[in-house]
């Protein structure tokens, strides 16, 4: 009594000081118990002394008869044995008298108390010590939530304090009637505990017995609990001393057992039908903690009556719950059975030889489970449970418990919906056992899938979410909360708010207390309270058990729900969900104290139920759902349903695993469902759905930041700052994660992904066109990542990760894609990529003061280490862009090994650009938005300096990547030149990610901010840029030629084919002599041909096995010459084309550069008329300038871009006195030629002092396969006029190669062409006014006038040139007449006038010599630099 008042005290008063008085109290009583060897001999001698008289008496009785006996064969057992045989013989005490039986009885009775007591109260202060919240559970079910440290912690208190020690050890002999020790005990060990299992065969004579029996019970059931809960030193003899104890404890359960079956057992209740259940109970706990035992007690009679497993089965059938004797017996029945079932099924495997189950002895009980695991009765039981009990579900949730309040009512409920999880239980455990095994199919033998498939099929499963979707528990007991509230406050009882969650103690100390009707209607509350807890538990579990079936049936069975009935569903369990967390946040504001961390965990796990299955839903959907309102409403209540159990969370309690994968839950719903909605065909919103949708987005960040708020790298030291609100650990190394819980990580991912899906919005917002609410969301959504230091957490995140990869890295591990820090780093630098590619200022503002490029892009472990080792390792040690897969590196001799397919892609590689196109971005951003001035500076300074800090690496890249080098071997002809490139998927995307942010660095106002602050590097990416469009021209020159000569021969081929007379085979032959490139004759242009298809595909390098798998066989490349589809390959595969699209973006931006720090660009100054007015220029007469004039009207203050009231023209005379000019207009628009204009009227003056040119005056060459060596010096006008030709090419080619998934696009080469277009009349024009021919060779001159007059004149091309058609109908208009802009090509055409003029001169004056000398004249013939043919030798001869 005085154990159970102070552990009362402890748990229930009201007062701090009686509470610490009263734990105090309770501890020297337990130490007491614990260390008095002397007191506990006593406390076990009483508690056993009616068992030890009953032994006594029948062995003095035994060892009469054995001396009484002969030698016979009945004398020869051994005396173990017989004492043994003693200690199961059926004991009474019949024979003493009423009043010594009483005594004796009631001795043993208060002992038994005592001891029980005992070890309830040293169980509570042992889970007390570990701080763990039990909330009256018993130990058992708290094991699953203990930590390693918990468990020793406990382990060691139980053993320490508890009477395990005793009921383990020997008992002592009884007394005679002098007081002498009995002669008559047998002299074997005799444990306590198997002296006290011999109380429950005494259960059958009275009420009495019933309650000593249930004691003894549960004495059993915590000395093996705590004897197995810590096995580790001392306590192995405590297991040792258990083990012995077997035998008769497990015989003694199985007659009790098979006793009480034999009677009806429906008909039970009271004290037997509590000390059946408990038995069970007892039997289920031993399945786990003590299955030796277990299978002692389920093993079969050698009497042949029917066995424990059977009886129990039978016991399953219940057709209705209106009896809840019923009810209990079938759900400890079922109860025992699925742990059973779930403690040996995994050693149930399949033989596919024989086709036969072979059960492996990996358990004690695998035998016993064998027999009704293959008799399908317990699946076959349960699944007509379920199917009869879906009825009743209804009534039983939609009763109102509310208005009855009674305990038996409510615990009747509990325990029906209890026996619905357990049943549930069983079939998806046989379900999933069926899918994993190879003969699963739907036959009537896998009766657990053929309901599966019935549920899939039909409305099952929605009307089971609809029936437990009641949630009446939580109701319940806040109701009963209140009742004991009040009824406390009106007695004045100094009760703790935690007295209602301990009913148990509360009740005890209630009892002390003198009677009256309130204590009584106390009493009666706090019964219903915990009957009401048991059913808040089952209807927890239940909506668990559902939603996990319905993921199976969802996921393996394959049912035939459309996407209306999945999208139903999932409706559905969002609903439930959201009423769950209603009720729990109801009940926590009704009454705070009532909702216990057990509770609220049990939520917790419903939820993530709920959850799973409405992710398994969307998942499965097959068509995007076109209803945006119902999936805006689906993430609202989720996302306010998690809100409402987050906050509800104690991050020291011990539901937080089950937090973490409710966050990660709720945050995988928000990825699906937002990308759901982005994928809806109609972006138009009404007001109100749009602003709906823009609050939701809103709280599904803030929700993600505190998700990023509470992780923390484990390396962290609990002293760093912030480490109180960031709870959850993680790691990113593998090796560690392997051991660790990885859900913090999958957070941490997911939360960075949910972020970037909702940055993702914006730029949406921003291609719909920017609105009031738009402008509000992005608005909201930087002042949410602002508040909550989103950017600084993610820093904190990648900081780690970097490091941890580079270290990884620095192994040359070629699966490091696969490495969780990798996935850290690639998801945070997307999100970041996200952010600074948006066009929102307030975004860009915060991504500049975070200070993301000079923090985290900058100083990047990973980046500093990969750079490092590209730019110092050889190349015959590492390939740029690729990791090895294979350590091997020689093949036979000291021969180089090349192993293209045992490369991998570099993710370190990829890294690297994605952080360069991050930095590109911000740049870009800052220009487009709407801020200007400031935040383009700020970007532009943080992008000069990322170029400073990789400025060694990014240079020597770069030379690498453009410098020729000559191979040693090569599988080309010997008089066929290899290129000396070797450009890779990798380094080429490199080059074009490089160019990229530097053409967004010479952009606008960057240009100058850029060459200000770091001329040497301007000029370093200038001639970079140059340099890139020289070496780039010659692979795609060759492209173009080679394509060119291969397209004309197969139209050549296509009308011999159709050639009937040998006449008309003559005309298609002179025809063809006229074109380009064929002057010397077919065979010639053909091997020119396949030489530049061998030179282009010399100029790429494929690595990977995907890359090698994109291309042709080279071992090919040199046989069969005559076959032009051979060669052909080599500049059409689908590797070529992959090369040739990035090679163009490549030129692209390179041309951008060139195009924007071009002298010509800067070299036009700019005046209103007012600054024209005031000009002095008679220091620099302009005579020659080009100049802009206005109109007489024209007083614009601006030169605002548009040519209405604008001319161009050059200054012919200039009168410094009068200060008007003479000028000559470019135009035809109206007068050639003006005199006198004012120089008020100038509009722009060019700066002579900056005529410079950036290209030198040289053609291109006809043949790029034999003019390597032009591709490694200064850029010319020919590499631009290469250029040209490549995009003729394509322009006007028939194959159309851009619609090949890996080709070049049509917008980009039509770019190229332009702005090469552009800088080609700026470099000509500037030549000409530098008189540059005049320092060449004539024919050099004629040479570039031909070309000019190739690409301008209205001449035809090889390849829209009809060979069947006459000389003089193959005019036709230029291709990039039709395809380009029509300003871009008249201003180019202006331009180059001159050239084009003397050029067609030339031509007529060649064609009339070659009439008059009786010749034919080729069209292109004229101005070629020839060779003979007999002068060179084939390559192929």
């Amino acid at each position: 009594e005085m154990l159970l008042s102070v552990n009362s005290i402890a748990s229930c008063c009201k007062s701090a000081d009686a509470v610490d008085a009263a734990k105090t109290i309770r501890y020297k009583l337990l130490q007491c118990l614990a260390e008095s060897t002397s007191l506990g001999s006593k406390i076990g001698f009483f508690a056993t002394i009616p068992i030890a008289k009953e032994i006594e008496r029948i062995s003095s009785i035994e060892n009469k008869k054995m001396h009484m006996l002969s030698k016979s064969e009945s004398s020869q057992m051994s005396f173990v044995e017989e004492k043994k045989e003693a200690l199961h013989v059926d004991t009474s005490l019949d024979n003493l008298s009423p009043q010594s039986k009483k005594s004796i009885v009631d001795i043993g009775e208060n002992s038994l108390s005592l001891i029980q007591t005992w070890g309830k109260v040293n169980e509570c202060m042992a889970m007390e010590n570990a701080n763990i919240a039990h909330d009256g559970d018993s130990l058992s079910k708290s094991l699953s939530g203990l930590s390693a440290e918990q468990r020793s912690a406990v382990g060691s208190d139980l053993v320490s304090f508890g009477p395990c020690r005793l009921m383990l050890s020997t008992t002592l002999r009884p007394l005679t009637a002098g007081g002498a020790q009995s002669t008559n005990w047998p002299d074997e060990n005799v444990p306590l505990l198997s002296l006290i299992t011999k109380y429950i065969d005494w259960s059958g004579c009275s009420e009495r017995y019933e309650r000593i029996a249930i004691k003894a019970v549960d004495i059993l059931r915590l000395t093996v609990l705590n004897c197995k809960f810590n096995i580790s030193g001392e306590e192995m003899d405590l297991d040792s001393a258990l083990e012995m104890s077997v035998s008769q404890v497990g015989s003694q359960l199985r007659s009790v057992l098979c006793g009480i079956f034999k009677k009806s057992v429906s008909t039970m209740k009271g004290h037997k039908l509590l000390l059946f259940g408990k038995i069970l109970s007892f039997l289920e706990l031993c399945i786990v903690h003590h299955p030796t035992l277990a299978s002692k007690i389920l093993e079969e009679d050698s009497s042949g009556s029917t066995s424990l497993i059977d009886q129990m089965l039978d016991a399953l059938v219940m057709e209705t719950p209106n009896s809840i004797s019923t009810a209990i017996v079938s759900l400890r029945c079922l109860q025992v059975l699925t742990q059973l079932w779930l403690s040996c099924s995994e050693n149930y495997r399949s033989t596919s030889s024989t086709g036969t189950r072979t059960l492996y002895q990996l358990h004690p009980c695998d035998n016993i489970a064998h027999s009704f695991i293959m008799s399908k009765r317990l699946v076959k039981n349960c699944i007509l449970s379920v199917e009869t009990f879906q009825p009743a579900l209804a009534q039983i949730f939609s009763a109102q418990l509310l208005t009855e309040m009674k305990s038996s009512a409510i615990f009747h409920r509990g325990v029906v919906l209890d026996y619905m999880v357990t049943a549930f239980k069983i079939i998806e455990a046989d379900a999933c056992t069926r899918l994993r095994s190879t003969e699963c199919d739907s036959s009537n033998d896998n009766m657990s899938i053929a309901f599966l498939k019935k549920i899939s099929q039909g409305q099952l499963l929605k009307q089971f979410l609809e029936i437990i979707g009641y949630h009446d528990g939580i109701t319940v007991i806040t109701k009963a909360s209140e009742d004991f509230k009040q009824l406390a406050s009106s007695e004045n009882l100094a009760l703790s708010l935690s007295a209602f969650s301990e009913p148990t103690a509360t009740i005890t100390l209630i009892n002390k207390l003198p009677f009256t009707e309130s204590r009584e209607s106390l009493q009666r509350s706090l019964l219903c309270s915990d009957a009401t807890s048991y059913l808040l538990t089952s209807q927890s579990m239940l909506n668990s058990g559902i939603s996990r079936l319905g993921e199976i049936v969802l996921t393996s069975v394959g049912g035939a729900c459309s996407s209306s009935e999945l999208l139903t569903i999932a409706t559905e369990a969002v609903q439930n969900y959201f009423d769950l967390s209603e009720n729990i946040f109801i009940m926590k504001s009704a009454a705070p104290y009532t909702l216990t961390s057990t509770q609220l965990q049990q939520s917790i796990v419903c939820g993530n139920s709920l959850m799973s299955l409405v992710i398994t839903c969307f998942s499965a959907l097959s068509s995007t759902p076109t209803e945006f309102s119902k999936m805006n409403n689906l993430l609202e209540k989720i996302l306010r349903a998690s809100k409402r159990l987050v906050d509800l969370i104690d991050p020291d309690d011990r539901s937080l695993p089950g937090s973490l994968l409710l966050r990660l839950n709720t945050v995988t719903c928000a990825i699906i469902i937002l990308g759901y909605i982005g994928e809806r065909t109609d972006p138009t919103l009404s007001y109100d759905d749009e602003h709906l949708f823009k609050s939701i987005r809103i709280g599904v960040c803030r929700f993600a930041c505190d998700c990023l708020s509470k992780l923390k790298h484990s390396t962290v030291s609990e002293n760093h700052k912030g480490s109180d609100i960031m709870p959850y650990g993680y790691n990113t190394d593998i090796e560690t994660t392997r051991q660790m819980n990885l859900l913090p990580l999958s957070l941490l991912h997911s939360s960075i992904s949910l972020l970037t899906v909702i940055a993702l919005t914006t730029e949406e917002s921003s291609s719909q066109g920017i609105s009031l609410s738009s402008r509000s969301f992005q608005s909201e959504l930087t002042d949410t990542i602002r508040s909550r230091g989103t950017i600084e957490v993610l820093s904190y995140h990648l900081q780690h990760a970097s490091s941890v990869t580079a270290e990884i890295y620095q192994r040359m591990k070629s699966n490091l894609a696969s490495e969780s820090s990798f996935e850290t780093v690639d998801k945070t630098l997307a999100f970041f990529s996200v952010l600074c590619a948006s066009k929102s200022t307030e975004i860009v503002e915060l991504v500049l003061e975070s200070n993301i490029i000079s923090s985290s892009l900058t100083n990047h472990h990973l980046l500093t280490t990969a750079v490092e080792k590209w730019s110092t390792s050889p190349k015959s040690v590492i390939v740029r862009g690729y990791l090895q897969t294979s350590n091997h590196s020689q093949h036979g001799s000291l021969r180089p090994m090349r192993h293209t397919h045992d490369f991998v892609k570099d993710p370190a590689h990829d890294i690297w650009c994605s952080t360069i196109k991050i930095v590109a971005s911000l740049l870009n951003s800052s220009n487009s938005s709407i801020s200007g001035g400031a935040s383009s500076k700020h970007a532009a300074l943080l992008a000069i300096d990322f170029l400073h800090f990789y400025e060694k690496p990014i240079t020597i890249f770069i030379q690498n990547c453009l410098t020729q080098e000559a191979r040693e071997k090569t599988s080309l002809p010997s008089a066929i030149r290899s290129s000396g490139f070797e450009f890779t998927v990798a380094t080429m995307n490199e080059l074009a990610d490089i160019l990229a942010l530097v053409s967004e660095l010479c952009y606008g106002n960057h240009r100058k901010q850029f060459q200000i602050a770091s001329k040497r590097l301007y000029q370093i990416m200038s001639e970079a840029a140059i340099a890139v469009v020289r070496s780039l021209s010659s692979f795609v020159g060759a492209l173009g030629i080679s394509r060119e000569v291969f397209a004309a021969l197969s139209s050549l081929d296509d009308v011999m084919s159709e050639s009937a007379t040998s006449e008309a085979a003559s005309i298609q032959h002179q025809n063809l002599a006229n074109r380009p490139l064929f002057s010397q004759g077919i065979l010639s242009a053909k091997h020119e041909a396949i030489k530049n298809a061998l030179y282009a595909s010399s100029c790429c390098k494929a690595v990977t096995p995907h890359e090698k798998s994109l291309s042709p066989d080279e071992s090919k490349s040199a046989q069969g010459a005559d076959n032009n589809q051979l060669f052909h390959r080599h500049v059409s595969n689908d590797f070529v084309l992959l090369m040739e699209s990035i090679a163009g973006q490549c030129i692209f931006n390179a041309l951008t550069v060139i195009q924007m720090i071009h002298p010509r660009s800067s070299s036009f100054v700019t005046f209103t008329a007012n600054e024209a007015a005031h000009l002095n220029l008679t220091s620099g007469p302009p005579i020659g300038a080009i100049v802009a004039i206005r109109s007489g009207s024209e007083i614009s203050a601006h030169l605002t871009g548009s040519c209405a009231n604008i001319r161009y023209g050059r200054v012919i005379y200039f009168n410094p006195i009068a200060k008007v000019l003479d000028i000559e207009y470019f135009d035809s628009d109206g007068i050639a030629a003006e005199r006198h204009v004012s120089v008020t009227r100038l509009a722009a003056l060019e700066d002579v002092s900056k005529r410079s040119t950036l290209f030198t005056y040289k053609a291109a060459p006809e043949s790029v396969a034999d003019s390597a060596s032009m591709f490694s010096g200064e850029a010319s006008i020919g590499n631009l006029i290469l250029l040209l030709r490549w995009c003729r090419q394509h322009m006007s080619s028939l194959e159309a190669a851009s619609s090949n998934d890996n080709g070049i696009g049509e917008d980009v080469v039509k770019s190229i062409a332009e702005i090469t277009f552009i800088i080609l009349g700026d470099e000509v024009g500037l030549h000409m006014e530098l008189e540059s021919p005049k320092f060449d060779t004539q024919h050099e001159t004629q040479f570039i006038n031909r070309q000019l007059l190739e690409l301008f004149d209205d001449l035809e091309t090889l390849s829209n040139f009809d060979l069947g058609a006459s000389s003089d109908s193959q005019k036709s208009p230029a291709i990039f007449q039709q395809r380009i802009n029509v300003d871009i090509w008249t201003t180019v055409q202006s331009q180059l006038e001159l050239s084009l003029v003397t050029g067609r001169a030339d031509r007529e004056v060649i064609r009339k010599n070659s009439e008059q000398a009786g010749t034919t004249f080729g069209s292109f013939n004229w101005g070629r630099k020839t060779t003979p043919r007999g002068s060179r030798k084939s390559p192929f001869s």
